[in-house]
């Protein structure tokens, strides 16, 4: 703030010391055509220059501007003359000694920076006064943008105080301006969210841009390619307008509240596009007209949305936004204005958009920094609520899982016991059918005539297949389903012995095939009754290759087939299905499985059922 303050008070004053000031004066060449020697016969005719006047601004005219000193002391001083504004194009300094050129040269923003008799930002001219004595500068200046003729003077030693309060003003700016520009853009990279980014980009491609006009980028960054300034300014300008609309719509959040506003910014962001192609058709003085108008027209434009939003939305963002901008804004317009001749040129019409622009930024970015802040704290107060919620979790998953366990023994537990008792069951109902079919073979014993023999022995033979089922869920882990491959083996088996058929062979296929106890005992009656059939009346003693063959297979989604087809001497179908064991069998697949029986005698007798699935797997 002392900076600031010491710079305000040099630019009001005119130091002259022991040097005093005769005439100061300006002229403007309307025709362009004046020369050197034109313009030093008519320094009587230049108007006096005065803070109301320095400021012309945008002309194409030639400005003359004519200075007298006298030194009024007894000793030679070394002066130094400084012209502020550092975009003058054309700058020829004429050096005179008794009436006479000593000395001239031509430097400017578009020649390279060592024309420069003092290497400065701005333009600097030394000159000597000897003792009692006087000295003429002629100034011929010619711009294309504002054409700001305004002087300071100072000795030898106030310029270096000057130039080091000067440049220490523009390195702690641009300092701080840079180092909140990486602070956004650091928060970009944290969070992700576009705003800090846009915003940054913003304000680096403005920082470029006031870099360029305080004539920085000419001594830093392109010392010899002075003619890319013509250029350079434009394109960051136009650039820096395009990303100011476009954060303002992204900030102000115009897209979600007022999206026809955030349409015709989108225009707006297209005549900047078309007036970055017009830069390479126009003069520059005419796109730098339209760059001030523009710059001060769109930037009401914005603080008017900004209004707009904050008194019918009363969003917070809105609020920070007219502010920081309206501080942007104002220190723009100062700057403008004094480019324009409506305000006297100083230090801080000078710099006003710099100063604006870092108090904007430095608002805008407390301000995102705030949200930045406030969004953390909340992600922080998530990440704590979901590590409690976590652990709430965990133990009601640690003591559900104990229950589980217990509950699952407990069923475990009782599933044993079921078990045990099944098995039980299934042990007592198969020593129950045992001991009937013993009483029954014992009886059958006694009994001398031959069919009656036969009777009791098929009924035997009955009782001891539906006595395998219960044998066989006894035996086997799983007390629901019988594994029909082995069931009709062992059935099979035990009829072979009980018949006595040495000569016959069985071809058995029902792999994978199991069903439940619904299923099992009336197929297995049913398979009894076939193959106890065909065992009594398919082959004869003399006949070799006898085989009975079974199979069992699902035939779609929803039912099984069974075939027992033997390859005996064959039978009158009609007469098979006239006997009791065929009649038993029919019985049981149209009333207990639902299914229908197909038999034919072709090249021995096929019996074929096909029965629907009950449960099974």
């Amino acid at each position: 703030m002392k900076i600031l303050l010491y710079l305000w008070l040099t630019s009001l004053f005119i130091f002259a010391q022991d040097v005093k000031v005769i005439s100061y004066d300006y002229y403007l060449d309307a025709s362009n055509r004046w020369n050197e020697k034109d313009a030093y016969s008519h320094k009587d005719d230049f108007t006096p220059l005065t803070l109301k006047n320095q400021s012309l601004g945008f002309r194409k005219q030639t400005a003359w501007v004519y200075l007298k000193v006298k030194n009024i002391s007894d000793k030679p001083s070394d002066n130094i003359v400084v012209f502020p504004y550092p975009q003058h194009d054309n700058l020829t300094v004429y050096k005179y000694s008794n009436g006479r050129v000593q000395q001239s040269y031509t430097t400017g923003d578009l020649h390279p920076f060592n024309s420069r008799e003092i290497p400065s930002h701005n333009f600097a001219i030394p000159y000597r006064v000897e003792a009692n004595d006087t000295k003429e500068l002629l100034f011929k200046i010619k711009s294309s943008s504002a054409l700001n003729i305004g002087i300071k003077f100072y000795t030898a030693e106030d310029y270096r105080e000057y130039k080091f309060d000067d440049e220490l003003f523009l390195g702690i700016y641009y300092g701080i301006i840079f180092i909140i520009i990486g602070y956004n853009f650091t928060l970009y990279f944290i969070v992700r969210e576009k705003v800090y980014f846009h915003y940054a980009t913003f304000h680096l491609v403005y920082f470029f841009l006031h870099f360029t006009m305080n004539g920085l980028s000419l001594k830093l960054l392109y010392p010899n390619y002075s003619e890319i300034n013509i250029f350079v300014v434009p394109l960051l300008f136009i650039l820096s307008s395009y990303l100011a609309i476009n954060f303002t719509i992204i900030y102000l959040d115009l897209k979600r509240y007022e999206n026809r506003i955030s349409y015709y910014l989108g225009w707006v962001m297209h005549f900047f596009m078309a007036l970055l192609i017009m830069t390479f058709f126009l003069p520059y003085i005419v796109i730098a007209q339209i760059m001030t108008i523009s710059a001060i027209f769109f930037g009401f434009i914005l603080i008017t949305i900004s209004i707009y939003v904050w008194y019918k939305h009363r969003t917070s963002s809105s609020k920070i936004f007219v502010i920081g901008w309206s501080m942007l804004l104002l220190g723009a317009t100062v700057t403008v204005m004094q480019n324009i001749g409506l305000i006297p040129m100083n230090t801080i019409t000078n710099y006003g958009a710099q100063i604006g622009a870092m108090l904007e930024l430095s608002l805008l970015s407390l301000n995102l920094a705030y949200n930045y802040n406030v969004v953390f704290r909340q992600s922080q107060e998530r990440e704590k609520a979901l590590e409690e919620l976590s652990k709430n979790l965990e133990t009601k998953v640690i003591q559900r899982t104990s229950e589980l366990k217990e509950s699952n023994q407990e069923l475990y537990l009782e599933i044993e016991n079921k078990n045990v008792l099944f098995k039980e069951l299934y042990h007592r109902v198969k020593n129950n059918l045992q001991i009937i079919s013993s009483l029954i073979s014992l009886q059958s014993m006694e009994i001398k005539d031959i069919d009656s023999k036969k009777i009791l022995d098929d009924m035997t033979h009955r009782i001891q297949s539906i006595s395998f089922i219960h044998e066989k869920l006894y035996q086997s882990n799983d007390l629901t389903y019988i594994d029909m491959q082995e069931y009709i083996e062992s059935l099979v088996n035990e009829l072979k012995q009980g018949m006595r058929a040495k000569n016959i062979s069985f071809l058995i296929v029902c792999k994978e095939i199991k069903l439940n106890l619904e299923l099992s005992v009336p197929l297995g009656l049913i398979i009894n009754e076939l193959i106890t059939n065909a065992l009594k009346h398919a082959f004869s003693t003399e006949t070799t290759n006898n085989t009975i063959t079974i199979k069992l297979y699902e035939l779609k989604e929803d039912s099984y087939r069974l075939i027992v087809w033997d390859n005996g001497r064959g039978a009158d179908i009609q007469k098979v299905q006239e006997g009791f064991g065929f009649q038993i069998v029919d019985s049981i697949v149209n009333y207990q499985i639902n299914g229908e029986i197909k038999s034919t005698n072709s090249a021995g007798v096929r019996h074929e059922v096909i029965f629907e699935k009950k449960g099974d797997i």
